[in-house]
Order: C-alpha cells, then sequence, then structure tokens
C-alpha cells in the first residue's frame, strides 16, 4: 500500500472488506505456521480483523465502516504515527499476496473509500512451490524450521 499524503489515509476515511472464500481450519494453520513468520502478529491480526467485517460462513462485501475501527481493533494511535503503522502492515499483507488494496471514489458520498480485498491463503502444496514465499521464510525462520514444516504439512507423495 503506497502512500504519499498521508492525510489521504486516516482514520475518519471509511472502508469495506471485500472476500470470496472463507477460512478452513488448514488455511488458519497456513495462516499462523507460514505466513505470520513472515509478516509478524500485528500483520495477521490485520488480515483476521478484516475477514471478520463479514460472518465467518459468508463471503461479499462488508458495510461501510470508519477506519477507526481498525485502530482501536489494533490498539493504534489515531494520528500519523498510527497511520504509518497501518500502512506498513497493509503492505506487508500485499506483498505476500493475501490482500490488494484500492482507493475508491463514491459519488453517492462525496468520498473516498478504502477497499481492502481479501485473498485466501495458499494451500501448504502451492505454497512451498512459490520460491519467493519459500526463500522469505527461510529467510526469517531457518532452513531446518521451513524443511520441519514442509514435512508437517505436505503428505510423503507431495514432498
Amino acid at each position: 500500500m503506497r502512500m504519499t499524503n498521508m492525510l489521504h489515509f486516516t482514520e475518519n476515511h471509511r472502508f469495506r472488506t471485500v472476500r470470496g472464500f472463507s477460512l478452513s481450519p488448514l488455511d488458519q494453520k497456513v495462516l499462523s505456521c507460514l505466513y505470520q513468520p513472515m509478516v509478524g502478529a500485528v500483520a495477521i491480526g490485520l488480515y483476521y480483523t478484516l475477514f471478520h467485517q463479514l460472518p465467518a460462513d459468508r463471503a461479499g462485501v462488508s458495510a461501510l465502516e470508519h477506519q477507526r475501527k481498525l485502530f482501536l481493533a489494533l490498539e493504534l494511535e489515531p494520528g500519523e504515527r498510527g497511520r504509518k503503522f497501518l500502512v506498513e502492515q497493509a503492505s506487508r499483507l500485499e506483498a505476500i499476496g493475501l490482500m490488494q488494496t484500492y482507493r475508491k471514489y463514491v459519488q453517492e458520498l462525496d468520498d473516498y473509500i478504502y477497499e481492502y480485498e481479501l485473498l485466501a491463503p495458499q494451500v501448504p502444496a502451492e505454497f512451498f512451490k512459490n520460491q519467493h514465499l519459500t526463500l522469505l521464510l527461510r529467510d526469517k525462520i531457518g532452513k531446518h524450521a521451513v524443511l520441519a514444516l514442509r514435512e508437517e504439512m505436505l503428505p510423503a507423495d507431495e514432498t
């Protein structure tokens, strides 16, 4: 998420979440074991906060909310420092392919809103085929830990 003017991204702007999936227990394990070490707990917390803007058993578009709700949920201080931190967490999620952020003008509101499109985590077989993600994970937790996770999450015939 790239911001050139932090006043275009404040806790007073509105947002909505878009997602076309639900998280399975395997997806949650992948998020905690594979993705969280790469981006940190706060970024994954943002992902879950945005995910729960819709009921877990539903897909689609959430209602509009003020971003203040995200700041409060993540215990971020309102202001420039908190905004920069939230932008950084969103950028981390975008870098690993879990989210895309759009700034859209809504004529009815005569204002810009932020749309956070969540993407489903990759299944373990696809994750470990992706060199970018595997190397990033290796840089964060080490080669032996990655091999142990791969062995744990992939059936013997897929390794």
